[in-house]
């Protein structure tokens, strides 16, 4: 018996063996002994690894079921991140070049706007409308861009679009320049839908943006064209309604909003009356009317000297 009350024995030694202890085979009740040993024994040798190998065997198991760096889980992990980052970029990557194939017609526009369409994720702009500037378009007392109400712009908006256009408030119309830059415009249907109008302080900036305005009065002597282009996009805010939440029966597509180009021809000579047709007709009544006046009093004093040399 040993100090610590374990068997040292032969005999005691021969009944542990006999047990199933430390993954020996046990012979006994097959026929006879059979010469055994232990995997873990050894020319009477315990080959029991040492208490700091166990410890270390341990904290090794530990890290890798924390997915250590070198282990394969984190390898695989780390892999579904790279994949899920080019998948990102690449998705960004299509859909810049989807809007770098953007086209608007014969119209040269800049990579600022195609950055932003493609931020907006913007669906295929579409030709709406264009007309010739107007002085009243353009003079720093009138700040609205105005076009006839059966303009095919109308069908651009949607049903509840326009019964929001309708309104006193009207609905809010992004508007983007050839560069990109953004302006915040209202929209309204004009007197008795005879007229849309863009209007506010957006139009205002773009007007002064692109030294389009000119003083009360005055006519415009440029000759400019404007191209109105339409598209939609979910990143714009949608209009609210009436209880300042979003306005029911939204597009899917997202917002309305413009891209507005502008051809500048310069000044020419005998364009400002052809320009604003409508405003010259009262000043040119008045001219008429005072050359009529004019010849009027020539007849009658040419008839009155006639007279005169009659009667001499």
């Amino acid at each position: 018996m040993g100090p610590w009350g374990v068997d040292r024995s032969a005999g005691g030694r021969r009944g542990r063996e006999g047990r199933k202890d430390d993954g020996a085979i046990s012979c006994e009740g097959n026929g006879g002994d059979r010469e055994e040993r232990s995997p873990r024994r050894e020319n009477g040798v315990s080959r029991r690894p040492p208490p700091e190998n166990l410890m270390h065997d341990v904290i090794k198991g530990r890290n890798n079921h924390g997915e250590a760096p070198g282990s394969s889980h984190g390898k695989d992990r780390t892999s579904l991140l790279v994949r899920a980052a080019a998948t990102v970029e690449a998705e960004k990557a299509a859909s810049a070049s989807a809007c770098h194939d953007l086209k608007f017609g014969d119209n040269q526009v800049s990579d600022a706007l195609l950055a932003r369409l493609s931020e907006l994720g913007a669906s295929a702009p579409r030709f709406v409308d264009a007309k010739r500037l107007q002085s009243t378009d353009v003079r720093v007392n009138q700040n609205r861009l105005q076009l006839r109400g059966w303009s095919p712009i109308s069908r651009a908006f949607t049903d509840a679009e326009k019964a929001r256009l309708r309104t006193s408030a009207g609905m809010p119309v992004a508007a983007l320049d050839r560069r990109g830059r953004e302006y915040e415009m209202t929209c309204k249907l004009w007197k008795a839908e005879k007229h849309y109008r863009f209007m506010g302080q957006g139009w205002r900036s773009f007007r002064e943006a692109h030294h389009l305005t000119i003083p009360e009065g005055a006519r415009l002597t440029r000759r400019v064209e404007v191209e109105l282009w339409a598209f939609r996009s979910r990143a714009l805010p949608p209009p609210e309604g009436e209880d300042g939440g979003e306005e029911a029966g939204q597009h899917p597509d997202g917002a309305l909003a413009l891209v507005v180009l502008l051809h500048d021809d310069g000044e020419q000579e005998g364009v400002a009356a052809a320009a604003a047709p409508a405003e010259s007709y009262t000043s040119m009544f008045r001219e008429l009317a005072a050359a009529a006046a004019l010849l009027t009093v020539l007849i009658i004093m040419g008839g009155a000297n006639k007279r005169k040399r009659d009667d001499d």
